[in-house]
């Protein structure tokens, strides 16, 4: 048996031996076909497994020489990769330092142009602030200057005496002398009292329509104690003429005219309940029975308008006058 398994073992080494042994032996044993058998297939797995190892080797080269190519491929991608972002890294920085030395700058020129506007606010604030201090000065001035105007208007005016409520073409050809006898007449003056009217005419301004009020009538006397007369008596006789009634009140400058017409609805009150009063210029003097009080300021109408409502429940003079009182000192400004 060791004789056969070393002759089947120097055959697999060399096949000729296999056939020597063959020749000298008529007939072989089953067990070494078997073995024989075995031992060609055992071959041909081994030929097989080498051919498979001998592919697999091969595929693994190729897959190596791939991943090698792949890998340089990639390595020279990453490297151009590499090169392109600190490209575009150094562009961006460039750009960057270039954009922020612009804005420093710009940044610098504006510093520059705040610095000069604040300069020029400065110069500004104190050119308002002397501004605002020759304004208030020039008002001032302005004021009294106005006031010395109205004063010397008022001045001029104090023997002019205006009467309204006279229908347009009442007067006929000569105004003075209508005047004149309607004086004597209405007021009561004595025919022996020479009135001295310098000028006696219509308001400078356009006729108005029929259905408009008259012009009033403007009458320059000579003498101031004349026309001091035919106020007290305007005041003292109320006088209609064609059923109109017709007022004579001294002639103002136009801003007194504003000022005094303030004062209307309460001298309208002081008058119907016989309580003595006086105007003079945009000043309202009322005569209490204590004593003459001057109001220098004017009052609201909206408030006088209030007091009228409130005098139609007075009993009697002396409650009107405090009413009066207590409106005009409330409600002066």
């Amino acid at each position: 048996m060791n004789c056969t398994l070393h002759e089947s073992l120097c055959t697999r080494r060399n096949p000729s031996i296999l056939t020597l042994f063959s020749t000298n032996m008529d007939e072989e044993p089953s067990w070494v076909k078997e073995l024989q058998a075995k031992a060609a297939k055992v071959e041909m797995g081994q030929n097989n497994v080498d051919a498979k190892l001998d592919k697999i080797s091969k595929q693994t080269e190729e897959i190596w020489r791939g991943a090698r190519e792949d890998m340089g491929q990639l390595r020279e991608f990453m490297e151009k990769l590499g090169e392109e972002m600190k490209r575009g890294l150094e562009s961006y920085r460039e750009e960057t330092n270039k954009k922020f030395e612009t804005v420093d700058v710009e940044m610098r020129e504006q510093r520059k142009d705040i610095e000069l506007l604040e300069q020029h606010v400065m110069e500004g604030e104190e050119w308002s602030t002397e501004v605002h201090d020759i304004i208030k000065i020039s008002l001032e001035q302005q004021r009294k200057l106005q006031e010395k105007v109205t004063d010397f208007e008022g001045r001029t005016r104090r023997n002019i005496v205006r009467i309204w409520g006279l229908k347009e073409g009442i007067e006929g050809d000569s105004v003075q002398e209508y005047v004149d006898k309607l004086i004597h007449r209405e007021l009561g003056l004595a025919e022996d009292v020479k009135l001295e009217i310098q000028r006696a005419h219509r308001a400078l301004a356009l006729k108005p329509p029929p259905n408009k009020p008259p012009r009033a009538i403007i009458v320059n006397c000579l003498r101031f104690d004349i026309k001091e007369s035919i106020l007290r008596s305007a005041w003292i006789k109320e006088v209609k003429v064609d059923g109109q009634r017709v007022t004579v009140d001294q002639d103002y400058a136009a801003e007194v005219v504003a000022k005094r017409r303030k004062y209307a609805g309460l001298k309208r009150i002081l008058k119907e309940n016989g309580i003595r009063f006086q105007s003079p210029m945009d000043t309202l003097r009322v005569h209490w029975p204590e004593g003459i009080r001057v109001y220098h300021t004017t009052l609201s109408t909206q408030r006088v308008s209030k007091t009228q409502r409130h005098r139609r429940e007075l009993s009697h003079n002396y409650t009107l006058k405090l009413n009066i009182m207590a409106n005009v000192t409330l409600f002066c400004s």
